[in-house]
């Protein structure tokens, strides 16, 4: 089995990995493929646990490629992650717009629009494409309910 474990980034992403780091029986990866590799070229092996914000942007291509992966959503308050997306990761939220917008005045943006903007897109692509039997855990129950599954999937 195949898991797949996603978020917006700054969600609790590392947190999990960290619980999962320990098992034997899936390799554990934490971003493992690079934003610019193509995303019809991620291949997985079975038994392993993805978690990564970016498999976001490939959620239709690998849902279809593993349809019996264990699919796993990661989510914190809007806006305490908005606050950590400007913080922490001002340059990919830069990268989100450039993308997005085309846009030439990087410079003065509002990296909180941006990255608020970036959140919504990111639920957005979680309601429409998530499989109806996906895990939901919330940044601030991760700790308990989300011990609960990792202890859980060491089992199997």
């Amino acid at each position: 089995m195949r898991v797949f474990v996603v978020g917006t980034g700054r969600c609790g992403t590392c947190t999990f990995y960290q619980a999962c780091k320990p098992f034997r029986n899936y390799t554990v990866s934490h971003e493992s493929k690079n934003r610019s590799d193509l995303v019809g070229n991620w291949n997985f092996t079975d038994n392993h646990i993805e978690i990564a914000s970016n498999l976001t942007i490939g959620l239709p291509f690998l849902i279809e490629k593993y349809p019996s992966a264990l699919w796993v959503r990661l989510k914190r308050n809007k806006e305490e992650c908005v606050k950590s997306l400007v913080k922490e990761v001002p340059q990919a939220m830069k990268y989100f717009a450039w993308q997005w917008w085309y846009l030439s005045e990087l410079d003065q943006l509002d990296l909180k629009q941006i990255s608020s903007t970036f959140y919504d897109y990111c639920e957005e692509l979680y309601k429409k494409f998530l499989p109806e039997d996906s895990l939901f855990y919330d940044i601030e129950t991760l700790k308990i309910t989300g011990m609960i599954f990792v202890i859980e999937l060491m089992q199997m």
